[in-house]
């Protein structure tokens, strides 16, 4: 994945942004170098989904055909599980009920499907 950063030991409005390529990590903790040799640690916090995605994109480029399947199909789920959890928070879904809502739709998942890790 790439992201654009700008150092923070760097002038501004001497040096623009620079791209770093970023293997995906649970953490979301970078050590990163700038471009006039700085080090620093940034936080980059990505959705599950994005982190699937990327990996599916990567398993595709180096071949692994069955890997990159089974990741677009879980980032497609996890996708799909935000979406849902906006649409009923912004329509005024209590929480209580959002949660009653996923515990019942797990406990239909585990029982008829490996998916179910996927949500765990």
């Amino acid at each position: 994945m790439r992201a654009f950063l700008l150092c923070p030991s760097c002038d501004p409005t001497i040096t623009d942004q620079f791209a770093v390529d970023l293997l995906p990590k649970n953490d979301c903790v970078y050590e990163i170098e700038c471009p006039s040799g700085h080090r620093f640690s940034a936080n980059i916090f990505y959705h599950e989904f994005q982190k699937l995605f990327e990996v599916a994109v990567d398993s595709l480029a180096d071949d692994y055909y069955r890997e990159a399947v089974g990741s677009f199909a879980a980032s497609y789920e996890r996708f799909m599980e935000l979406f849902i959890r906006i649409v009923m928070k912004a329509s005024g879904t209590p929480d209580n009920e959002l949660a009653k809502g996923w515990k019942s739709s797990l406990d239909n998942l585990s029982a008829s499907s490996e998916r179910s890790l996927f949500y765990l």
